[in-house]
């Protein structure tokens, strides 16, 4: 039901609750008095003014849409977009309800994603690869004073050495030659605590300047153990934590969406989830004590 179908028939149920009140009325006293009329137009009065407040409210709204529709001007593209070819849609294919479900779906699906974008947080699509978002988010790292990388890794050697964990990877090797800090947690199982190709993954990003620390996941570190990445910039000697990248994966072998955040205290959270973090930890030397290159984080 549409509000404005709402309307109507809120309308309907005034109209039509004077008149009862009305017949009521004169039942009880016997006659139709000039009383029992004024009770029942005041009661319908009253209704359709009820009636009227949200039915002014509803006219707000389609202006105040129609007014955000004039200034964004791609936003508007789309919509016209979106309803030409939905209506197009089902004059061709209309007779297919399991298709026509689908697209519903779809297009509540894009409602939800901006419903959640007005709360500072947008999911993206599980097929779209981890990287690709993590990798667009560090490109919007502003190089300055202060600025710091905080990233938390679950073990997942091999995908370091896929063509996009080389490119994000290399994109963090940038900002590292700019002056940026960059400090890695990497959360590793007991069982892979110790194996050459921890080590070599670990090596190479020591090498290149990023801050590693080591967590070993012995089970016991519950929501800790996920991977996220938080930007923080530092103005006027204090610490602003301005957006950050949560994955949803728990393991490796787990299909990855990233959650997206700019929300205050969502970042925030995440970052006290550092923190705590931190307190699992250890160097890379203390696992490995030839990787004497291995920097850790500064506070730690």
């Amino acid at each position: 039901m549409t509000s404005r179908q709402g309307t109507y028939i809120l309308t309907g149920i005034s109209l039509s609750l004077g008149i009862v009140i009305t017949i009521i009325s004169s039942f009880v006293s016997g006659a139709l008095t000039n009383e029992t009329i004024i009770m029942g137009l005041l009661t319908t009065l009253i209704s359709l003014a009820f009636t009227l407040v949200i039915a002014i409210k509803e006219y707000q709204e389609q202006v105040s849409v129609a007014v955000a529709l004039t200034q964004h001007a791609s936003l508007r593209e789309h919509i016209e977009s979106i309803v030409e070819r939905y209506d197009k849609t089902l004059s061709n294919y209309g007779s297919h309800e399991l298709f026509i479900r689908r697209v519903n779906e779809v297009i509540a699906s894009c409602a939800d994603q901006i419903a959640s974008a007005s709360t500072g947080e947008l999911k993206t699509s599980p097929e779209r690869e981890e990287g690709e978002s993590l990798y667009a988010l560090l490109n919007a790292v502003q190089p300055g004073d202060g600025t710091e990388i905080h990233a938390v890794s679950i073990y997942d050697n091999w995908w370091w050495n896929t063509p996009l964990g080389v490119k994000y990877l290399d994109r963090n090797y940038e900002l590292t030659d700019k002056k940026i800090t960059i400090c890695r947690i990497f959360v590793i199982p007991t069982a892979h605590l110790t194996s050459d190709t921890v080590k070599e993954v670990i090596k190479r990003q020591c090498e290149r300047g990023i801050r590693v620390l080591i967590a070993e996941d012995k089970g016991d570190l519950g929501n800790l153990a996920h991977g996220y990445l938080i930007i923080a910039y530092h103005r006027g000697g204090a610490k602003i934590v301005s957006l950050a990248a949560r994955s949803e994966a728990r393991r490796a072998d787990e299909r990855r969406s990233i959650v997206l955040l700019v929300n205050k205290r969502k970042v925030e959270e995440l970052e006290d989830e550092f923190d705590r973090l931190k307190l699992h930890t250890v160097t890379a030397t203390e696992v490995f004590p030839d990787l004497q290159m291995c920097a850790p984080c500064t506070d730690k």
